[in-house]
């Protein structure tokens, strides 16, 4: 795509985006901006986290679960796996974040 330049003009063929589509949708990873162990030292981070489990409550008091069973530990695919040694500031409850 460099050499043809379709990447900056944007020439492309259903085809094209169906491929893209496809990849994007193949990947077998759903990782988010905020999917790393530093994520609480983002301002931001701490809005987008308890909207997120608002919403989930919501969810659950309007439509309810059909399955209440979560993953085993070993299915956890981060940096730092549940229950490993690796551990990181911000993760746990009293945890200092050097904000200015």
């Amino acid at each position: 795509d460099f050499i043809t330049g379709k990447l900056f003009t944007g020439e492309y063929t259903h085809a094209d985006k169906l491929e893209v589509v496809k990849a994007a949708c193949s990947t077998g990873a759903i990782v988010g901006e905020e999917s790393e162990s530093s994520s609480p030292r983002d301002l931001i981070f701490w809005v987008i986290h308890p909207t997120v489990e608002r919403l989930a409550q919501w969810n659950l008091l309007n439509f309810g679960l059909t399955d209440e069973m979560w993953p085993e530990r070993d299915v956890y695919w981060g940096s730092y796996p549940y229950g490993t040694e690796a551990a990181c500031d911000g993760h746990g409850k009293d945890d200092y974040l050097p904000w200015e």
